[in-house]
């Protein structure tokens, strides 16, 4: 082994020692963090939320604390949906800009630390209300994680019988194990007024480790509600939304001529997708089969991330305006917008 490459297998060593340190540093200081608030500021907004009976918690994070347009227009159809709401807000900055845009659309805002990531924030949430919960007829769990809603936001909440379940998520998982995605769920009274609802928020720690939140809480949040004896379901789950995805793209129609038009790389992504679906490998359909959840299923979000990072290097996104604008009248100009601002944060 030259001088060379022994410093760079020594370098990466170290860096992988740094990396398992900070993991376990920070997971250290989460369980050593016996505080039990981490808001900074307490915020009026429009209306009483102990008066009200169904409540969306909105949990949000930008760099310089700005509300977006699109996070305006999620706000506005939660209300348009019959949602009171708490705005709570990781970000390190609040201007008073955002106060005032906030206010007329929001009952209160809670401005606090960024410890925990949004499971944190939802903590803080939950154990705000938590005089409230037994009153409550419905209680939404979201963040700023997604675009849209594309379409009315209760064309999809028609779907949430509370006879079929208690907790609903917009789509779950068979990644790693079974569970509810987190960026959206929605709970109704038999879950609210259950003892493990309530335990698991209490328990969790504020841990600023993202795989370990994954891992821990989105992951332990649906293995709890189930312990509890609660129905848990998706809006669009897992099962329906693949079977549309093998209608569309299946063996049948991988030869057929639309297809054939497609770009190289695109037929071998319906190929490589259509072949873990088969196998039972599972895939996170907010990435990989985004297109034909808002065309075929109108599914009322994009994620975010998928736009500003494509972490699975998803083909023909340049097509994103195209494909919302065939299914829905939502004004894209707000995606673009925000996609300028991100990049110029990068």
């Amino acid at each position: 082994m030259g001088i060379y490459n022994a410093y760079r297998y020594v370098a990466h060593r170290l860096y992988k020692v740094y990396k398992r340190a900070n993991i376990f540093l920070s997971i250290l200081r989460g369980y050593l963090r016996f505080k039990q608030s981490f808001i900074r500021r307490d915020i009026e907004g429009t209306g009483a939320l102990a008066q009200q009976h169904s409540v969306a918690v909105f949990i949000h994070w930008e760099a310089k604390g700005f509300v977006h347009p699109y996070v305006v227009h999620y706000l506005e159809a939660l209300r348009e949906a019959g949602f009171s709401i708490l705005f709570v807000t990781n970000a390190p900055k609040l201007p008073e800009r955002s106060i005032e845009i906030l206010k007329p659309l929001c009952m209160r805002i809670l401005w606090r630390k960024n410890v925990g990531y949004d499971f944190g924030a939802y903590k803080e949430a939950v154990l705000y209300l938590e005089d409230r919960l037994p009153h409550l007829d419905r209680l939404m769990l979201v963040n700023d994680s997604v675009y849209g809603p594309l379409i009315p936001l209760n064309r999809s909440l028609q779907r949430a019988d509370p006879a079929l379940a208690d907790v609903w998520s917009m789509t779950d998982s068979w990644e790693r194990r079974y569970h509810l995605q987190s960026y959206f769920l929605l709970l109704y009274p038999r879950a609210l007024k259950s003892r493990e609802f309530l335990s698991f928020w209490k328990q969790i720690r504020y841990v600023n480790n993202k795989a370990f939140v994954i891992s821990k809480y989105e992951l332990g949040f649906t293995r709890a509600m189930l312990r509890g004896g609660l129905n848990v379901h998706a809006l669009y789950p897992y099962e329906e939304i693949v079977a549309k995805v093998v209608e569309a793209w299946g063996s049948g129609a991988r030869n057929t001529r639309e297809l054939r038009r497609l770009h190289e790389r695109t037929r071998a992504f319906i190929d490589q997708i259509l072949d873990f679906i088969i196998t039972g490998m599972p895939v996170n359909p907010t990435h990989f089969l985004w297109d034909q959840l808002v065309l075929r299923m109108g599914f009322p979000f994009v994620k975010r991330e998928l736009l500003t990072q494509n972490p699975g290097n998803v083909p023909w996104l340049t097509l994103w305006e195209g494909i919302i604008r065939q299914a829905s009248e939502y004004d894209t100009r707000m995606i673009r917008d925000h996609l300028k601002a991100h990049s110029q944060q990068r």
